[in-house]
């Protein structure tokens, strides 16, 4: 299922994604797209960083339960 959340609260801060829900035994997450918000507005994550699949791992609950939320 692919998605496109516009503005997604988590406790590590608020983000902008585009991507592909995979429904499995372990329900996978692939990013095409990933931004944050910063003070000065959205800014675009290198989704291929370590430190970003990191923090995309941290909030893959929380993506997912939005998901299937809708």
């Amino acid at each position: 299922m692919k998605f496109e959340i516009s503005r997604l609260m988590t406790p590590q801060g608020t983000f902008k994604l585009v991507g592909e829900l995979i429904h499995s035994d372990d329900q996978q997450l692939i990013y095409h797209q990933a931004w944050f918000m910063g003070t000065d507005g959205w800014v675009e994550l290198d989704i291929s960083s370590p430190v970003t699949v990191s923090v995309l791992a941290q909030i893959k609950n929380t993506v997912i339960a939005h998901l299937l939320s809708d």
